[in-house]
């Protein structure tokens, strides 16, 4: 006796539902810890997550992504020193680009500026020509206390992308704030209130300031050296000295506590603190932003270091004399390129501008960068080598690291 068409239906589709399900379950026991780590940090169970993790990374799994999620889920506790960790650690065994980004926008949100320098300083090994970076780069050397340094990075921001508001702001802040150029500065206020809508409070936080200068200087501020929305490039105008912005805005080496190097100040109180701007490049910002307070670093740690590290912090505390001893142990041959950069600038804070000058060729020659070859400009620029400028435009024309200060080239007669 044949079966009906109805229970032979049936049945299939009764044998159809227990073939998916059998299936289900198979994928549900072969899911991964790591996977699960996933799935519980998607439904925001950020403690399940984490212990899942662990688990993971104490059987042996070093995969980036999971050192970056186990930070996503520190983050999503308010355990920012553990977002810290696990960031820097997706980047140890090649996270790459995207952790680079998230732990460089951690440091910004909890206002670690030399952390964060020194995060995107390795970013622009990957992204050479990436605006933001600089902009965001530029800025955190600002309030890290290295405006010398913040003005190059600023400058080919706004020369990269002449229409993004941001840099221009951020310049305002840096020449009102931390060079004492307020006229200058002021400049830059008018453009980025010209160009962006921006943020309520920013703006009127930015129109006040600007009113302020306005009032000091009676009108007297000059009109014609920022074009908005075009590529700005500073006249060979020489900064305050830096013995002066020294004794304003660091902390010299006989005012530390000989036991320790204090690498970043606490967040001062000023009025611009609403007013720092770093535009975001990636990453996931934290949820908490107060501040870090200062990096310390004790000696025993110091002496360990590789001296490029040590040449390093030490520059980064204002301790110019010292970095250079610590470099000049090393011969030209040994120091890459990084090196050569920091001696670079080293030199240029002890205002030796023709050492300066040999050691950003040296860098040059080792690796091409946007920024060696705007260092160089400015020191030909001040010193009126048109000749020699024109030389270097020469020497990398065509080069991707001309590409974005070319307009800085003398014109050909």
């Amino acid at each position: 006796m044949s079966s009906s068409p109805f229970s032979s239906a049936h049945s299939l589709r009764f044998g159809g539902l227990l073939l998916f399900f059998c299936s289900c379950v198979l994928g549900c026991a072969s899911l991964s810890t790591q996977q699960r780590g996933d799935e519980a940090l998607k439904n925001g169970e950020h403690n399940r997550a984490l212990d899942l993790y662990e688990e993971s990374i104490k059987g042996g799994n070093r995969d980036p992504g999971i050192f970056y999620n186990a930070a996503q889920a520190s983050l999503g506790n308010g355990d920012l020193a553990g977002a810290e960790r696990y960031y820097s650690r997706s980047i140890r065994y090649g996270g790459g680009v995207k952790s680079m980004r998230a732990l460089a926008q951690l440091y910004v949100q909890t206002s670690n500026f030399t952390r964060a320098s020194q995060v995107l300083y390795e970013l622009l090994k990957f992204e050479s020509q990436q605006q933001s970076t600089y902009n965001n780069l530029g800025t955190s050397l600002m309030y890290a206390g290295n405006p010398f340094a913040a003005e190059s990075y600023l400058l080919i921001a706004q020369q990269m992308d002449p229409a993004d508001p941001i840099p221009y702001v951020n310049l305002g802040l840096l020449y009102d704030n931390h060079m004492k150029r307020p006229s200058l500065g002021a400049q830059f206020y008018r453009c980025y209130l010209s160009m962006s809508p921006g943020d309520a409070d920013q703006r009127r936080q930015i129109t006040m300031r600007l009113g302020e200068i306005e009032g000091d200087t009676e009108g007297a501020l000059s009109t014609d050296e920022v074009t908005c929305g075009q590529v700005y490039a500073p006249k060979a105008t020489p900064s305050p000295p830096l013995g002066t912005l020294q004794r304003e805005f660091a902390v010299t080496p006989s005012e530390r506590d000989p036991g320790e190097i204090v690498l970043a100040p606490d967040a001062p109180d000023r009025e611009d603190g609403a007013q720092a701007i770093v535009q975001s490049s990636g990453g996931v910002a934290p949820k908490m932003s107060q501040g870090a307070g200062p990096v310390v670093i004790s000696k025993a740690d110091m002496e360990q270091a590789p001296p490029s590290a040590r040449a390093q912090e030490l520059y980064l505390a204002g301790d110019y004399e010292a970095a250079s001893r610590i470099l000049e142990l090393r011969s030209p041959e040994e120091m890459g390129v990084q090196d050569a950069q920091l001696m670079a600038r080293i030199q240029t804070a002890l205002k030796q501008p023709q050492d300066a000058e040999l050691w950003w060729r040296l860098s040059l020659k080792r690796a091409p960068s946007t920024v060696a070859l705007a260092e160089l400009f400015k020191l030909l620029e001040a010193q009126k080598r048109t000749s020699e400028l024109a030389r270097l435009c020469q020497a990398y024309s065509g080069s991707e690291a001309l590409s974005p200060i070319a307009h800085r080239c003398p014109s050909t007669p």
